[in-house]
């Protein structure tokens, strides 16, 4: 017996090349015919000709759609493939010999995926990761670009070398990409992107952390999983009717001929209808009529499959005689129409009656057959559309009972029949208008009640003031009431709320770089540049100048915080934080203040002070009293904190508010003393956010953009 393929889930990505770019990154996916497999490939070409690029693209697309057509059916496809690389290595040796490109300019993974097995080639350094998932669900990771090459030097004579094949097992997961920027993912992080997210949104996420510029290509391919533990394992209709008609598929290439089966169509027509007129439920001239109609089928059905059957013998009779007398007599003549023509002659003597008889039954196979291609037709869009409307309300009373578990505090029981919802929605197949508006109805569903589950509110920000044209802020801060902005260039911005304007203060500027963080100090601002040197905006003034203190001693600077009248200062570099007293109008050096840490601060962003002292890292936040690290046991985030930027609390607020960028930006609202989650602010504006202030007095929560201020309700404030 024939292994069964699995269910694969794939997607592409490919970052839009730029103009004048020297790099060209191609993913290619080309399912073949029969749906059985899939060609895939990535090719990265660095040449600042355009033409050579697209011209080594066309020549991998080409040959790649041409071995999809070509491995339908029974087609021996390893052997194929081995055919398909030889093709190419030609192809490519005769392209690169033409326009003179070097080999190490071009990297390249090429393969075939079958549902069963995998089969790669490669050469490069592209990425290509193969996660194999063992029966207690833990996942061997191989790195299979390692395998590629042999120890004969490549030449555009072969380029592709090694081919790797390999048995595919549910849960399985296939990765190849262009290689990302050092720093910018880690490798364990990337790899529980794969595991955790469906095809599409891994490869969504992991652009996430590319910087905006980057060339970035990649193939994502997922096993469907068996999971034989944890939750139950859910029924996949969509999933159940594609097996089915492979099924028939296979066994109909198995047992019977590779043309349409015409007896079998109608012996299966006959059968359904003979089974459904001898159903119960009719009794007297009802019964009598039923048996009488599934007596009548059943003799049209065996006299149609009486003329099919026969006609088909009777075509390889004609054929085998006409091979036979198609033969020279002694004048060199063919006798071939003459013989043939007799039977027309025969037919053309019969009666009348006879003639009639043929064509009646003639017809009578003519209307069968139709009905049976509309039927099955018919029946196959019935059933799929039963299908899809039982998946679709599924996933409806599973996001009904989520929300249910809500309203009693069950966040785990929602989750978990979320997550089963959302599973069954992706096997929904969007192949109609109505479908897809049923998909979307769904998916808004799922996301609200999600929403309810992470605390999610989504606000709708007002604009407070614009900065003029050309203008970029790179941070903001309160001076007394009063809220100011400062732009790349240190020019300095008084935001007035009463005439939504941002109002430039004209203001001189010592010595001093670029501005990055600021804090306040009384009615003015505190400053810190890039390069580490303290300053002070004074707002009545309008100067910005630099003041002494120890900061430019230190390793980093990341932010900077007054609080009873001592300055504390946050370095990353040096996983400390520093505190100076004041000294007139300047600052001392400063004194290590963290006497007691476990957790790393090497990813420190920002600090804030209420008596304890908070700490921001890319992804969490530490506490510190009195210069000891303490516990702080809070909600755990979904999504997790990712790209956290700022932080704000005060010692009068009971809250604790965290800046991010993750997730297209969120302010998170944490309860200090209880660790509970409070809400997640979310809209599209804080995506872009250099950072923000908190006015619980007022309810109000403003952020800025490099371009806006922007205002929104503390709605939690308001409760």
């Amino acid at each position: 017996m024939m292994p069964q393929p699995f269910a694969i889930k794939a997607a592409l990505h490919a970052t839009p090349a730029k103009t004048g770019a020297t790099l060209l990154v191609t993913p290619l996916m080309v399912p073949v015919d029969d749906g059985k497999a899939t060609v895939f490939g990535l090719c990265a070409i660095v040449d600042a000709r355009p033409e050579v690029t697209e011209i080594i693209t066309q020549i991998l697309r080409g040959h790649l759609e041409q071995a999809a057509q070509s491995m339908g059916g029974e087609t021996n496809i390893p052997r194929r493939f081995e055919i398909v690389l030889a093709e190419v290595n030609a192809s490519l040796a005769e392209a690169a010999s033409e326009f003179a490109l070097k080999l190490n300019n071009f990297e390249a993974v090429v393969g075939v995926l079958t549902g069963t097995q995998l089969f790669i080639s490669g050469l490069g350094n592209l990425l290509a990761i193969f996660l194999h998932q063992t029966t207690d669900r833990r996942f061997v990771i191989y790195e299979l670009n390692e395998q590629f090459r042999t120890d004969t030097e490549a030449t555009w004579d072969k380029p592709f070398i090694t081919v790797l094949d390999g048995e595919l097992q549910p849960g399985d997961i296939f990765y190849v990409a262009t290689r990302t920027p050092n720093g910018s993912i880690a490798q364990g992080e990337l790899q529980d992107i794969l595991i955790t997210l469906p095809p599409q949104g891994a490869l969504e996420r992991i652009v996430q952390f590319l910087p905006h510029e980057q060339q970035y290509g990649a193939l994502c391919f997922h096993v469907a999983s068996d999971v034989k533990s944890g939750a139950p394992r859910m029924m996949d209709p969509i999933a159940s009717l594609t097996e089915l008609g492979l099924t028939k598929s296979n066994t109909a290439d198995l047992l019977g001929e590779q043309s349409t089966n015409i007896s079998g169509a109608i012996k299966r027509f006959a059968n359904s209808l003979t089974a459904e007129l001898a159903s119960p439920g009719a009794r007297g001239y009802k019964a009598m009529a039923k048996r009488t109609l599934r007596t009548v089928v059943q003799i049209l059905a065996a006299l149609a499959v009486g003329i099919v059957e026969g006609g088909k013998l009777l075509g390889k009779l004609v054929i085998k005689i006409a091979q036979r007398l198609r033969r020279q007599d002694d004048t060199g003549e063919f006798q071939l129409k003459q013989k043939i023509l007799q039977p027309v002659n025969k037919f053309r003597a019969l009666p009348q009656s006879s003639k009639m008889l043929i064509f009646g039954i003639l017809a009578v196979v003519v209307v069968l057959t139709g009905s049976v291609l509309f039927m099955t037709r018919a029946g196959a869009n019935k059933k799929h559309e039963e299908i899809f409307a039982a998946a679709a309300s599924a996933v409806a009373e599973k996001t009904t009972a989520a929300e249910a578990s809500l309203i009693y505090n069950d966040t785990n029981q929602a989750r978990n029949l979320l997550t089963e919802a959302a599973t069954l929605l992706e096997t929904l197949p969007a192949d109609s208008r109505s479908h897809q508006d049923k998909i979307n109805k769904l998916q808004t569903g799922l996301t609200e009640a999600l929403g309810k589950i992470r605390h999610i509110a989504i606000v709708t920000p007002t604009t407070v003031a614009a900065l003029p044209d050309g203008t970029k802020l790179s941070t903001i801060s309160l001076a007394g009431t009063t809220l100011y902005g400062i732009s790349a260039s240190n020019q300095l911005f008084r935001i007035n709320e009463l005439n939504n304007t941002a109002e430039d203060q004209s203001a001189t500027v010592g010595t001093i770089g670029q501005i990055v963080k600021a804090a306040s100090e009384g009615n003015n601002l505190l400053l810190i540049d890039a390069n580490r040197q303290l300053g002070r905006a004074d707002v009545t003034a309008k100067s910005l100048n630099p003041i002494s203190s120890g900061t430019t001693g230190m390793a980093s600077v990341e932010d900077i915080a007054l609080y009873n009248d001592a300055l504390y200062v946050l370095s990353a570099s040096s996983q400390q934080i520093v505190k100076m007293r004041a000294q007139g109008t300047n600052y001392e050096g400063g004194t290590a203040w963290i006497s007691d840490r476990a957790s790393d601060l090497t990813s420190a962003k920002a600090l804030a002070i209420d008596g304890d002292l908070w700490v921001l890292t890319d992804k969490d936040v530490v506490r510190f009293k009195s210069g000891r690290e303490v516990p702080w046991v809070h909600d755990a985030l979904d999504p997790t904190l990712s790209q956290a930027i700022d932080v704000w609390t005060s010692l009068e607020s009971p809250y604790l508010y965290i800046l991010t960028k993750d997730e297209g930006g969120r302010i998170i609202v944490y309860n200090k003393e209880t660790g509970k989650l409070v809400t997640q602010y979310k809209t599209p504006e804080l995506a872009n956010a250099v950072g923000f202030v908190v006015r619980e007095a007022e309810k109000q929560i403003m952020f800025a953009t490099p371009t806006s201020i922007w205002s929104f309700a503390a709605t939690h404030l308001l409760k």
